[in-house]
């Protein structure tokens, strides 16, 4: 049975809480500039897929509310669409609401 868009929603949004709760604590720590494993903010409720960036590419990628990173090739939901490909990771967009 496919998931409804809105469970799809609310996957990406808890990767991006537990992903902002890592860069919370990663900047406490004096992590700059190293490469930290946040999670991939796909729509896949059961994706284990790592996105590693610093924490300021993290930053950077949400500077916007409606982008999320995600490993390239991973589930989205209708209307979004990649905006900047980094190779090992997609900055997304959703539409605006």
């Amino acid at each position: 049975m496919a998931e409804s868009n809105e469970r799809l929603t609310e996957n990406q949004n808890m990767a991006r809480n537990a992903n902002r709760r890592l860069q919370d604590v990663a900047g406490r720590m004096a992590v700059d500039g190293n490469v930290i494993p946040f999670i991939c903010e796909c729509a896949n409720g059961d994706c284990r897929g790592r996105v590693e960036m610093t924490i300021d590419d993290y930053f950077i990628a949400h500077l916007d509310s409606y982008l999320y990173v995600v490993i390239p090739n991973h589930p989205r939901l209708e209307g979004e669409a990649t905006v900047e490909d980094r190779g090992q990771y997609e900055i997304v967009s959703k539409a605006a609401a």
